[in-house]
């Protein structure tokens, strides 16, 4: 397999961001939630226990996307299929690196 390396001077980078497996899970389940008042106006905007265990369940299976570093010149993306704690430490380092 053949490495790719990505490189962008500190000054180009505009943000760096994150996804972990919390908030792809947060994510789906406002989306549950906007389909629920989409389709009945007057339901309650929570969801039931029902769907939390459907997407508890299926939070096990799904990973983060990594971090993606924005800058001028476009996106990188790496650290996909880490653990939540590693992704939000590599976050850390990153940001904490750039700010010194």
């Amino acid at each position: 397999m053949r490495r790719r390396t990505c490189a962008a001077r500190s000054s180009d980078i505009l943000d760096v961001d994150y996804s972990t497996r919390g908030s792809t899970l947060a994510s789906a389940r406002r989306t549950a939630e906007q389909q629920v008042l989409q389709a009945h106006p007057t339901a309650s905007t929570t969801t039931g226990p029902r769907v939390e265990r459907m997407l508890a369940a299926l939070a096990r299976f799904g990973r983060g996307k990594g971090l993606t570093i924005k800058t001028r010149g476009g996106l990188i993306a790496f650290g996909q299929g880490l653990e939540d704690a590693e992704v939000r430490y590599l976050h850390a380092v990153i940001v904490r690196a750039l700010t010194e």
